[in-house]
């Protein structure tokens, strides 16, 4: 099995949120506060990097405000995590583009949306299943103290979105081979 390792929250239809890992998970979390699940979970591989699995609700058809609170109550989550504690990959849906601030707020200075960082431009994820090609950018894979090779849009079979794909690098300060 390629991606032995999960924390899954699974929902009704298909729905859900999950981290899947060739390396064994721990201190695997569900962060409160979320319509769908954001996860968590560190890595056991060198360097431990911490992984998030978000997808922040829509801003329609629910009310915008609370795709406002749950970007909101993101950002004030990823601050919390001291500069020192290792790489972070922040991954999903996010229901946002590089237009929308609440999603910029989360660029920080600490962490960098992997397209931007490689200067792929905007890889447009949603719709994927209609006749037409997707029309917006609302998956993105966010990084801190960690380097970004590549990154493109990926077709997923069966789902309503094309993924990302994202080559990480661990920087040359952590002291581990790329």
């Amino acid at each position: 099995e390629l991606l032995p390792h999960a924390h899954v929250s699974a929902g009704p239809g298909g729905n859900g949120t999950g981290i899947y890992s060739r390396f064994p998970l721990a201190d695997e979390q569900r962060h409160d506060g979320f319509v769908t699940e954001l996860l968590s979970a560190r890595v056991q591989m060198p360097g431990r990097p911490l992984v998030f699995a978000v997808h922040p609700v829509p801003p329609w058809p629910r009310e915008p405000s609370e795709w406002v609170r749950e970007l909101g109550l993101l950002r004030q989550l990823l601050a919390k995590i001291p500069a020192d504690d290792g790489p972070v990959v922040v991954a999903g849906d996010f229901n946002a583009t590089q237009d929308h601030r609440r999603y910029r707020d989360l660029q920080d200075g600490r962490f960098v949306d992997a397209a931007v960082a490689t200067g792929a431009g905007m890889l447009r994820t949603y719709p994927a299943h209609t006749w037409h090609p997707p029309v917006i950018a609302i998956d993105h894979v966010l990084v801190a103290d960690m380097g970004v090779r590549s990154v493109e849009a990926v077709t997923v079979p069966g789902s309503d979105h094309r993924g990302i794909l994202a080559r990480l690098a661990f920087l040359p300060n952590q002291g581990f081979p790329n």
